[in-house]
């Protein structure tokens, strides 16, 4: 997988996501919770019900169904 991450980012701890396919870096403190998620090419995530979120891609496209909804 080409990191698209800078070494800052890289140096944060990696979350623990059991999927292959992913790599994700966590920064978290006690207001916010950042994951930094890179993925495979044709990576599917599996369905989640998380509360507030923002996604935001940074190369690449990424396609999301909420509420019957697709998007990309």
């Amino acid at each position: 997988m080409n990191e698209i991450f800078p070494k800052l980012i890289q140096d944060r701890p990696e979350a623990d996501i059991p999927l292959d396919g992913i790599t994700t870096y966590l920064s978290q403190a006690e207001t916010h919770q950042i994951l930094f998620m890179q993925f495979e090419e044709n990576f599917e995530l599996p369905e989640q019900a998380d509360g507030g979120q923002v996604e935001i891609v940074l190369e690449g496209k990424i396609s999301m169904e909420k509420e019957g909804k697709t998007k990309e």
